[in-house]
């Protein structure tokens, strides 16, 4: 039989290839399920599977996506089991993953930030206070890629607690590296300890822990898992849910997290803390009911067993995770889960930003792509403050560490460099960033552009690099579909939005004023863009315009005057082909 691994107690993990699987039907009731495996293996070892949404009535009129479609629990009765250690488990399934599959979001940065308003709005209007929005990641797995390999080998980089690895058929698994116990009883005690609150990539720990909006997400769901806690209260017991600690730090090699501790003592039985608590506060939020309609409205699929709970459970004692952080394979399909709290004051792009932290221990195996920076030096650096924030957002955005004043340091000793060659002209300079930060350059004759610059426009329904590094695969494609008569593409969304071009950021006329795509349309980072959007007004032909964000609708490309521009060649015209 295909191996079983379970989190269980001091570091050891239960491992089992010898066990009988039972799965909750569509149509029976899931208490009722838990009362007859309670009945039948009270005094057995299992592994419980429960999806998210198993307590909820069928609904007929759903038309969301099922990526993935499994029973709504599955009970995995063991026969035999050993606990293992990190070590033994690495012993035992030594192999490790030597080809890494690229995942890409289901869903586009601007229908997230759309949807994040959208959640804002409700919030607003007083129908909930907090709400959990997921989205999923989909990827092709590469040939005999192993998630079970891929999980042992991740679960010892990442050293997530409540991790677990359930096969579900011959080529049908999951992989879950949560680091959130949703519940443990043991004895009479219950505890819980919810997590909130994310520390963005390259950000210091202590903008965690001083942020007020983090600090309202967690207690907020402090207070609702409280009240769920509270509903297990009994005449034998008579107890009420106590905080043991607040907002403490959870470290993880990727990101790091604010967690608390909640706990009550109970006489209740495995079915009904389940009735009564699940799902977990932390992946649905609060009030919890309007939250769950919220996430049926507004999420475009099914979460299925993600954010649901897998663990173990023997007599009366359990323990189990939020399945969150999770996998799922079947056959070479591959999809990946993850999510972010959303309150009144959540900010929707970094809210995305959260979302793509939280999926960067995806990557953390696979090799660095230098950053590049190209810049205009006349004997000094032009726009050298907006350079410096985006090289420092470029290196944090692929997971390296560092302080805005590091890179000022780079700059200044870049200028250094530059002015010891004592050039006679101003130079076109390329640069590029190495994950430690060394970096090599080279200079060339400052472009003349002397005409307007000629596009023709590509469809890009893909999510393309924010940043500027040396992986150009995504743009050498798009660069491919360039016509002959024409100098660069202009890429054109999925929502029918022109967004920029493979070296120049879009600018447009539009009446008496000018207007430039929000990043979030789908645009990389620029420097000449967030310079303009910071002073407000752009030039063009010795004459000044105020500058506004605004999307430009492919449809409306006939009607405006088109200009390009980017630090190096400043602003030009552009012609389209049509």
């Amino acid at each position: 039989m295909q191996p079983l691994i379970c989190f269980h107690e001091n570091e050891k993990y239960i491992h089992s290839t010898d066990y009988q699987l039972i799965s909750c039907a569509g149509d029976q009731d899931i208490i009722q399920f838990f009362n007859e495996i309670e009945s039948a293996h009270s005094k057995k070892m299992k592994v419980v599977k429960i999806n998210y949404a198993a307590l909820e009535p069928k609904s007929e009129n759903d038309s969301r996506k099922h990526y993935i479609k499994t029973a709504k629990a599955l009970v995995y009765i063991l026969n035999d089991f050993e606990l293992l250690s990190d070590q033994e488990l690495l012993q035992l399934y030594p192999d490790k993953v030597t080809s890494w599959p690229a995942y890409n979001p289901t869903v586009r940065e601007t229908t997230f930030v759309e949807n994040v308003n959208s959640i804002k709005k409700d919030i607003c209007s007083g129908r909930f206070y907090q709400m959990n929005y997921t989205a999923a990641l989909e990827a092709q797995a590469p040939e005999r890629y192993s998630l079970l390999n891929y999980y042992i080998h991740q679960s010892t980089e990442l050293g997530c607690s409540y991790r677990a690895f359930l096969p579900l058929g011959p080529d049908e698994s999951i992989s879950c590296l949560s680091p959130e116990l949703f519940l443990r009883k043991k004895g009479s005690l219950v505890t819980t300890q919810p997590i909130k609150g994310t520390l963005l990539s390259g950000s210091a720990l202590s903008e965690l822990q001083n942020s007020s909006k983090e600090n309202a997400e967690l207690s907020m769901i402090v207070d609702l898992l409280r009240n769920d806690l509270n509903t297990l209260s009994c005449d034998k017991y008579n107890d009420s849910s106590r905080v043991n600690f607040h907002r403490k730090i959870l470290d993880l090699k990727y990101t790091a997290h604010t967690y608390s501790e909640v706990e009550i003592n109970t006489s209740n039985k495995f079915s009904e803390i389940l009735k009564k608590t699940f799902p977990g506060g932390s992946i649905s939020g609060c009030p919890k009911k309007e939250s769950l309609k919220k996430i049926a409205e507004i999420e475009n699929y099914h979460r299925d067993f993600y954010s649901g709970s897998i663990g173990w459970w023997q007599d009366d004692d359990f323990c189990l995770n939020i399945a969150i952080r999770s996998m799922y394979k079947k056959s070479q399909q591959l999809f990946y889960f993850t999510g972010c709290g959303i309150v009144f004051d959540s900010e929707p792009l970094k809210e995305w930003h959260e979302f793509l932290t939280k999926c960067s221990f995806l990557n953390l195996l696979i090799a660095f792509s230098p950053v590049v920076d190209t810049f205009k030096f006349d004997g000094e650096i032009t726009y050298l403050t907006e350079h410096i924030e985006r090289t420092c957002m470029a290196l944090r955005d692929q997971q390296v560490q560092v302080e805005q004043y590091q890179i000022q340091s780079l700059y200044q000793k870049l200028s250094d460099d530059l002015k010891a060659k004592k050039l006679s002209q101003p130079q076109k300079v390329r640069v590029v960033f190495n994950k430690d930060l060394t970096y090599s350059l080279e200079c060339s004759e400052l472009p003349i552009v002397d005409r307007p610059v000629v596009l023709n426009t590509v469809a890009h329904r893909q999510f393309l690099p924010r940043f500027k590094t040396t992986e150009r695969t995504a743009w050498n494609n798009l660069l491919k579909q360039k016509d002959e008569k024409a100098d660069d593409v202009l890429v054109i969304n999925g929502q029918g939005l022109a967004t920029e071009t493979s070296i120049y950021s879009v600018f447009y006329k539009l009446g008496d004023n000018m207007f430039t795509p929000p990043i979030t349309d789908g645009c990389m980072h620029s420097v000449f863009q967030a310079h303009h959007i910071k002073k407000g007004s752009i030039t063009v032909n010795d004459r000044t315009y105020k500058l506004s964000v605004r999307s430009l609708p492919a449809s409306e490309l006939p009607n405006v005057e088109l200009y390009v521009g980017n630090s190096v060649r400043g602003l030009n015209r552009a012609n389209l082909l049509f």
